[in-house]
């Protein structure tokens, strides 16, 4: 949990108007907690839920249901919450009910209800910060990523689809072993890591298995 500040971070690809990417609040009310889908308040816009129920989705003015790669981000600084898609902010809103203490589970690729809304589609970097990423930051690792992905499906709604005991060896930096890129992202003049900030940064799933560096 993150009392004040929060990012929430991914790549995405669907052709579907409406599913959850990360959900860990409450279903029923005040509904505490916080979240990011698509079809938030139209079919393919992206949606920021923060705290409660009391202001509801800070959704975009642009949809990304066209089957393409979007970085989508949310962030929330205790006062603001904004959408940024590719890097660009798309959307604002004030929200000074505060995030709150979400005691569920964090959900990936859908919500906490019985009657989840299932994401359908690629997603990949998946990524929380505990912390408001800026502008800059947000255009950085955009910038760094686009065009770079040939993930696996992540078939969410499918029974086999609940991970168990997933655990981390050792820290992963953003932009390291891109999805065959021919770039070794980790040192040198092709590195894709240097001028990250990763500060802040609570979880962070790279789903693709096919590099080559």
């Amino acid at each position: 949990n993150t009392s004040s500040g929060l990012t929430l971070e991914a790549w995405v690809k669907t052709s579907i108007g409406t599913g959850f990417i990360f959900s860990r609040f409450r279903g029923t009310a005040p509904q505490i907690g916080y979240a990011i889908r698509i079809g938030a308040t139209v079919t393919g816009d992206v949606g920021l839920w923060v705290g409660d129920g009391t202001n509801g989705y800070t959704s975009s003015i642009r949809t990304i249901h066209d089957n393409t790669w979007h970085h989508i981000t949310g962030t929330f600084n205790g006062t603001t919450a904004i959408v940024y898609i590719d890097g660009i902010q798309d959307v604002s809103a004030t929200r000074t009910n505060g995030i709150g203490n979400a005691f569920d589970d964090l959900h990936l690729g859908k919500d906490n209800t019985a009657s989840s809304t299932f994401f359908t589609g690629n997603m990949d970097e998946v990524a929380i910060y505990n912390r408001s990423l800026s502008a800059s930051e947000i255009y950085e690792h955009y910038n760094r990523l686009k065009g770079q992905f040939n993930s696996q499906v992540l078939d969410t709604s499918t029974a086999n689809s609940t991970f168990n005991n997933i655990s981390w060896t050792e820290p992963y930096p953003y932009g390291e072993e891109l999805p065959n890129n021919r770039y070794d992202e980790k040192a040198g003049a092709n590195s894709r890591v240097t001028g990250a900030n990763m500060s802040g940064n609570v979880l962070l799933m790279h789903f693709n298995n096919d590099t080559i560096d």
